[in-house]
């Protein structure tokens, strides 16, 4: 079997028919890794084996659209590709009932509103007084919202369709694209550091604990000493700040 490394140089028209069936075979444990940590996240009638499935479809993207050119690894451009494939399955599924993706735009609205107002991200007692609703009542919809967030970054734009999306995978720094784009990549980039910086020191921690270190939801409440529930709405909570601030950079 071809070295990881090796096998990350080579690309499409160049790669040849082996070469390309050693990249997916090498590259099949990260769909079954990612779908393990997102399936602990879903309803148990969500079936792991067709979760994998839409990341096996996925990585298939991933090899066949891959550019070596650019200024990424593959292993980083394939998660992104697989993610993505699993999350439009569970989409279609309609794991998230309409409503409930109305509930998670009108927070990351209340968010951004706030945060102009205030000039700092806001807290759960004034994005609650801001809805009209009690903390329990927010708690308990950022819980219900754990599959509406599990997308991370992905986020609604502003343009005419309701399900217009912005993908971070856009993002990636290509050193073929125009001075324009490049400044555009990095003014975003920059935008969303500064963003991080800005949520709670709790909000960090469950971001960076999540996708930094991919520890599982019950593990983070285990090393914060809080209840899985809990890391949960944090996480939603966080997603859906940082997903108001991609919302308006358009």
């Amino acid at each position: 079997m071809l070295e990881a490394v090796e096998i990350t140089q080579l690309a499409p028209p160049a790669m040849t028919a082996e070469a390309r069936e050693a990249m997916i075979v090498e590259y099949l444990p990260l769909v079954k890794h990612l779908a393990r940590r997102i399936i602990t996240k879903l309803p148990p009638s969500v079936d792991l084996n067709d979760l994998i499935g839409a990341g096996v479809i996925g990585l298939l993207d991933a090899v066949d659209k891959f550019d070596a050119c650019r200024n990424v690894k593959f292993r980083t451009y394939a998660e992104i590709r697989i993610r993505g494939s699993m999350i439009d399955s569970l989409r279609a599924l309609d794991l998230a009932p309409r409503g409930l993706r109305e509930k998670a735009h009108k927070i990351e609205e209340v968010c951004w509103q706030l945060e102009q107002e205030n000039g700092r991200t806001a807290s759960d007692e004034e994005i609650a007084g801001a809805m009209g609703v009690t903390i329990n009542e927010l708690n308990s919809t950022l819980s219900d919202l754990r599959t509406v967030t599990v997308g991370g970054f992905t986020a609604t734009s502003k343009g005419d369709g309701e399900d217009d999306e912005v993908d971070l995978v856009n993002y990636i720094a290509d050193p073929n694209s125009s001075q324009h784009e490049t400044f555009e990549r990095q003014e975003i980039l920059n935008i969303m550091a500064a963003s991080i910086k800005r949520l709670s020191e709790k909000e960090q921690q469950v971001l960076a604990l999540y996708y930094h270190e991919e520890l599982t939801m019950k593990q983070i409440g285990e090393v914060l000493g809080v209840g899985e529930a809990r890391i949960c709405q944090i996480h939603s909570k966080a997603v859906l700040k940082l997903r108001s601030r991609l919302k308006h950079l358009k």
